[in-house]
């Protein structure tokens, strides 16, 4: 179950934007693969929270990091501030 404290996803983001934001002008060669990723991925945020969504992906990229990958750092996320 998700944790209510958890941050929490701006109004008008998603999961399904993310191949727009990151490949901009990029084909994508396999749609399928890609769609069966976010679909994966929007399982773990609606079944078990963005905590766990989060350890996963920090994972991926420390081992996409680990096997020679570029991965450029942004400091832009889609989260809300909630600390007052």
């Amino acid at each position: 179950m998700a944790d209510p404290s958890a941050p929490r996803l701006a109004p008008g983001s998603s999961t399904s934007n993310v191949q727009d934001t990151f490949n901009a002008g990029k084909p994508d060669i396999d749609a399928q693969e890609t769609q069966e990723w976010l679909d994966a991925l929007e399982a773990v945020l609606e079944n078990e929270g963005v905590d766990r969504a989060h350890y996963l992906l920090e994972r991926l990229i420390d081992k996409a990091r680990r096997s020679g990958a570029y991965l450029p750092y942004s400091a832009n996320t889609a989260y809300l501030n909630t600390i007052p």
